[in-house]
């Protein structure tokens, strides 16, 4: 009796399988879904495991990998550029709307007029006011003239409007935050002229500003084939519009050394609207504001890896890698 039970355990113990280790990158338990869910709860960038098991932390996402052309919840691929009709529509109203404000000038002289002589107060009492100097520097050097000049009357549009027209065409998955950035910009201006009106030194009387642009014959009046708002000079759209393509060409362009060639433009914009009397030093300093707020709040540039309106969100966390497999029975 006992050689019987004894045997029928025996037996049954043998037909028991040894429990089986499961692989540690399982697809519903693995590290890298661990270390994701943890990552995204706690907002920081999801880890992964190296070629020995070893956990590192995934690389900052860089711009060009920023996928807008696809969708964040499922991931499906949108339009690839937004309809030509909509967006002509969009810069048909921003012309609008530059028109209608610009038709009310001759009616806001003195207000313009003041709070220009109130900006150059503030820049006196501030030791800011070298608008001046750089003026009448200019002015002694008819070459430099000219170049500043043209530079200020030509690129401004032409450069920007060239860029623009670059992403829609070879860069569809920029456009969109670029699109929004410039627009942005140009909402925030817009307002800003409506609301304060400014004149530019070179049109304040007796100040004694050499008015470069109008002995060149541009920026001379309100209607006319070269029209301009002559009492939009804070912000500097001109200033802003340079940090945006700065901004595109940051986003966009892959070697760093080529990126930070970019700055020239923004630079050599901020030299050429002071030295030429078109703008103040606190026109451009509330330029360049719009423009960095611009461009962050449409994710144009990101902060920490990821576009800041996205910041406040989980991000999914990253697949595992097939090449990070951890074999059962390895050890770390």
């Amino acid at each position: 009796m006992d050689e019987a039970l004894r045997a029928r355990i025996t037996a049954r113990s043998r037909a028991v399988p040894p429990p089986v280790a499961r692989p540690r990158c399982a697809a519903t338990d693995c590290d890298h879904v661990r270390s994701g869910r943890r990552a995204a709860l706690a907002g920081s960038p999801p880890r992964r495991l190296g070629e020995r098991g070893r956990a590192v932390r995934a690389p900052l996402l860089r711009p060009e990998r920023y996928r807008p052309d696809r969708d964040a919840q499922s991931g499906r691929p949108r339009r690839k550029r937004p309809l030509l009709v909509g967006e002509l529509l969009i810069v048909f109203l921003l012309l609008e709307v530059y028109g209608y404000i610009r038709s009310l000038a001759n009616t806001r002289y003195g207000a313009a007029l003041a709070h220009g002589r109130d900006i150059l107060s503030i820049e006196r009492h501030l030791h800011l006011d070298i608008e001046l100097e750089a003026n009448r520097w200019l002015t002694h050097h008819d070459t430099l003239s000219r170049i500043a000049v043209n530079l200020y009357q030509h690129t401004h549009t032409g450069l920007t409007m060239t860029v623009l027209l670059c992403c829609y065409i070879f860069g569809p998955g920029t456009y969109r935050p670029a699109r929004n950035a410039l627009v942005l910009i140009n909402l925030v201006g817009l307002a800003v002229f409506f609301v304060l009106p400014v004149m530019p030194p070179r049109l304040l009387p007796d100040e004694g500003f050499t008015d470069t642009v109008a002995l060149a014959g541009y920026g001379t009046t309100h209607q006319g084939p070269v029209a301009a708002d002559q009492y939009a000079a804070m912000p500097s759209l001109h200033l802003a519009w340079a940090m945006w393509v700065m901004a595109v060409a940051m986003a966009v362009l892959r070697p760093y050394r080529v990126r930070w060639l970019a700055v020239l433009h923004p630079a050599t914009t901020a030299i050429v609207i002071v030295v030429t009397a078109n703008h103040y030093l606190l026109d451009v300093l509330a330029g360049a504001l719009v423009a960095m707020a611009a461009v962050l709040a449409t994710g144009l540039i990101w902060v920490k890896g990821r576009p800041i309106y996205d910041r406040g969100q989980p991000s999914r966390p990253e697949l595992p890698d097939p090449q990070d497999r951890v074999e059962p029975g390895h050890k770390l």
